[in-house]
């Protein structure tokens, strides 16, 4: 931190906090970062149980499901639809033009 209390402009600054121990790293993401979910056809799928929201352009919740594999889009009017999908950990939204 002492570099900054002599760089031009940092020097102004009465309080800096902080070490290079808090500094926040960022990393290529591992095989939990991997998809959860999947729109083919209509249908979205997931490769484990998980909670699926469809929401309307609108932002009005149109279908749900708890702990399901897969939900159909069949029967909803054409549009675009946000698809929230939720499992343990993980959250993924899908964009489906339908």
């Amino acid at each position: 931190m002492g570099s900054y209390r002599t760089a031009e402009g940092w020097k102004n600054f009465l309080h800096i906090a902080g070490d290079a121990e808090e500094m926040v790293s960022i990393s290529a993401p591992d095989a939990s970062d991997a998809p959860i979910a999947a729109c083919v056809d209509g249908v979205v799928t997931t490769s484990i149980p998980a909670a699926i929201t469809v929401y309307a352009q609108s932002g009005a919740q149109v279908r749900h499901a708890e702990a399901a594999s897969s939900l159909s889009l069949e029967g909803l009017p054409g549009g675009i639809y946000i698809i929230n999908v939720k499992q343990g950990g993980q959250c993924q939204a899908l964009k489906v033009v339908k």
